[in-house]
């Protein structure tokens, strides 16, 4: 039986996922995600062929003074496009977080949570939440209530409306919907800022609405109260104009998906548009403004551009509604959750492409570089030698059916034999088989020698609803070889009649497991002009077999290599399946920067060098965290008194920020170090292990180290300053010897 009201449940996708007060404070949010769904609404008319494609369409914006509660604002957003049906209505809110988009493409529909959040946090503080909609000569309205000493806190109400002939039509006339179409009305929650004298601005700047408010086919109009004209928004001001720096093609690999990308870039005006990259579909759905760590970059503050990624919304939609829901685009308004495998593997091929443009369309920048001061040098090192012992490099998959299929065996480490560096910690994973191995008993770990590699855990747990659509479950623990052994030491994992085991050696030298099979490492070097360098370039036996040809080529052709070509043997690989070769170069003159690849089939790896004088060759920086520390002026984020580069590893330290002006009042001692005083040296110092200890915490979050816990913001700052303490005492140990 059909009730007046029903209760709000949340999805499964919701009870994942805790989305408190998603919107945060930002009007323009509220406002995007009904614009956007009125928006969408007219595309699948459109798409339907229900509408003409080349008609204008309407979408009112009124801002207005709440009549009863003075100094209280409400927002109504007015469409005519498909209206819904209390029936439709009840679809698409009653589970909350729920899958809405019903099979239709071109949209950014996908959430089914947008104008429910909208609506809920205005009624959290028993402000307006209304929608108004014609569907067929029927009017339907539902109020939105948040009872916080309810149990069943969201309901949804309904108002029965029985009006015809001149009563409908007095009500179509007030709401100013003609035939089909719908009204949103919202009070702006006390915490949500808005300034009448701002908004237009705020709106059409609005980086989602880029495509919408420049579409010809679309008339958004903004109505302010105690204002007679009309705003007719339009995003023509932030708009890409000029022709593009430079676009690059390239393909991803994701699970069973291949994706086809087009990145492009073009130079902007900061101070009117958004320095950051649109991730798009080939229809122009906007999924996210985000730059990929080149942000914190000072070169790249003038760049902007799109990034498409073909089917994107299809990845979307299949991991969304999967056996184990993947939020690849976060469904609160965040976009890119970074710790996805999708995230990571599109940012390396993206940081890939842009890191060598830099330096040809990149602005240039005052800046001071220190690192080559002898004192500094040693600092730099320490910090990225503190960065190697403690920081976990992760194993990666030893082939390219691995991440997808589970083992037939039940368990299967990542690999079957593996070398590890003495006193270094890495990340092995263990792949599970949901459909044979039962999650009722936990996977025993275990170390025949506890004194030559150590686990960090004893056991793993897990339950089937982690399984991928194959049923594959992976998890990841630490491991570290504590002393050398001539013998290799086995390690099992043991559940029930399932059982894997892995040989592992320790050893004195260093080793390192390419990601992708292929990769320079260190990624990048310095080294003195007219001189003969190496880059290391590592290769995976399970990724390429030998009998595999690599081609390698310069960026610049005024570098000389000694070698162009190397058909893979047998005997290049170690008992790892590693190989590993030295790949000699010269060329360039003092401040050159260029790359150098290397390429197997679609796979490719760069190199990234810079020539510099310096008093030896410098891969420490670049093998760790930091590669080297600049002084630099920048004058439009004054507050900020250091900022890392991601994307180069650089910290910059702004020497117009008025605690660093007080501290250093004149910066021509960074040069020599001659008149430093103690006080001056150890606030770099502190500078220098806090933005280190942020990375390293970052980085531990990233790799899943069981030492971080996401959700306790008390724990994740005690663990920053308590990595900035053991830094600051390391690099500070005889730094400031005479």
């Amino acid at each position: 039986m059909k009730t007046n009201s029903f209760v709000v449940k949340d999805a499964h996708r919701k009870r994942e996922r805790d989305l408190k007060d998603s919107l945060k404070r930002d009007l323009v949010a509220y406002i995007s995600e009904i614009l956007t769904n009125a928006d969408d609404s007219y595309r699948r008319l459109e798409n339907k062929n229900q509408i003409p494609k080349d008609e204008i369409k309407q979408i009112l914006i009124e801002i207005k003074e709440d009549r009863r509660k003075k100094g209280e604002f409400v927002v109504s957003i007015t469409d005519q496009a498909e209206g819904m049906s209390e029936e439709e209505l009840r679809t698409k809110f009653k589970d909350y977080g729920a899958d809405k988009a019903e099979g239709q493409l071109h949209t950014r529909g996908l959430f089914g949570q947008g104008a429910s959040d909208v609506l809920f946090n205005a009624s959290s503080e028993q402000r307006t939440a209304i929608i108004e909609s014609f569907k067929d000569g029927k009017l339907t309205k539902a109020k939105f209530n948040y009872d916080k000493n309810d149990t069943d806190l969201k309901k949804v109400e309904f108002e029965p409306i029985d009006r015809k002939g001149s009563q409908l039509s007095n009500i179509r006339q007030s709401l100013g919907i003609k035939e089909n179409g719908t009204k949103v009305t919202f009070g702006i929650p006390s915490r949500v800022k808005y300034n009448p004298k701002t908004i237009v601005n705020e709106i059409e700047s609005y980086p989602f609405f880029k495509f919408l408010l420049n579409n010809p086919y679309r008339k958004v109009v903004l109505k302010l109260e105690h204002e007679t004209v009309e705003h007719h928004l339009s995003s023509a001001n932030y708009q890409f104009t000029d022709k593009p720096l430079f676009k690059k093609d390239f393909s991803i690999t994701y699970k069973n998906y291949m994706l086809q990308c087009k990145l492009t870039l073009w130079k902007i005006d900061k101070k009117i548009i958004k320095n950051d990259i649109l991730i798009i579909d080939e229809h122009q759905v906007i999924y996210d403004d985000h730059f990929f760590g080149f942000d914190t970059n000072p070169k790249a503050r003038s760049l902007g551009g799109f990034l498409e990624i073909k089917d994107f919304y299809k990845v979307l939609r299949d991991e969304l509604n999967g056996a184990d829901p993947i939020a690849i685009i976060t469904d609160n308004r965040k976009g890119f959750d970074t710790s996805q495998e999708f995230y990571q593997l599109l940012k390396a091929e993206v940081i890939k492409i842009i890191n060598p443009k830099l330096d040809e369309f990149g602005d240039e920048i005052d800046e001071i570089d220190i690192s080559s001061n002898k004192k500094i040098s040693e600092m730099i090192k320490r910090l990225n030698s503190y960065f190697v012992k403690n920081m976990p490099e992760e194993i990666p998959y030893s082939g390219k059916d691995k991440g997808i299929l589970p083992p037939e065996q039940g368990l299967a480490f990542v690999r079957d034999e593996m070398s590890l560096t003495v006193s270094k910690k890495y990340m092995i994973i263990l792949f599970i088989n949901t459909r044979i191995v039962s999650d009722q008993t936990a996977i025993k770990l275990m170390s025949e020698n506890t004194n030559i590699i150590s686990l960090s855990q004893e056991s793993i747990s897990f339950k089937k609803e982690e399984a991928n659509v194959y049923g594959l479950v992976i998890k990841r623990f630490l491991i570290e070889a504590k002393s050398f052994s001539h013998e290799p030491i086995r390690i099992t994992a043991n559940s029930g009649i399932f059982y894997c085991r892995a040989l592992i050696k320790p050893i004195q030298y260093e080793i390192h497991y390419p990601e992708e099979g292929l990769e320079f490492f260190p990624h990048r070097i310095k080294h003195k002009p007219d001189r003969n360098h190496i880059g290391y370039l590592y290769v995976d036996a399970k990724q390429f077999e030998p009998g595999k040809t690599i081609i390698i080529e310069a960026e610049e052709p005024f570098v000389n290599l000694d070698v162009t070509r190397i058909t893979l043997k047998e005997t290049d690989f170690d008992s790892n399946g590693i190989a590993m070769f030295k790949i000699q170069f010269t060329g360039g003159e003092l401040g050159d920067r260029y790359s150098i690849y290397a390429t197997i089939h679609d796979t490719k790896t760069s190199l990234r060098v810079e020539i510099k004088e310096s008093s030896r060759r410098d891969t420490e920086g670049m093998l760790g965290l930091i590669s080297s520390i600049k002084f630099h002026s920048d004058y439009d984020n004054k507050h900020e008194q250091a900022k890392f580069s991601k994307t180069d590893k650089v910290l910059m330290i702004n020497r117009v920020n008025p605690i660093n002006k007080a501290m250093w009042s004149n910066i021509n001692f960074l040069r020599d170090f001659s008149n430093v005083s103690p006080k001056q040296l150890n606030y770099l110092l502190d500078l220098c292990s806090y933005h280190g200890a942020l990375q390293i915490v970052e980085y531990q979050m990233s790799h899943n180290d069981f030492l971080v816990n996401k959700e306790s913001f008390k724990l994740l700052e005690s663990k920053i300053y308590q990595i900035k303490t053991d830094i600051f005492e390391i690099i500070n140990n005889d730094t400031i010897d005479n």
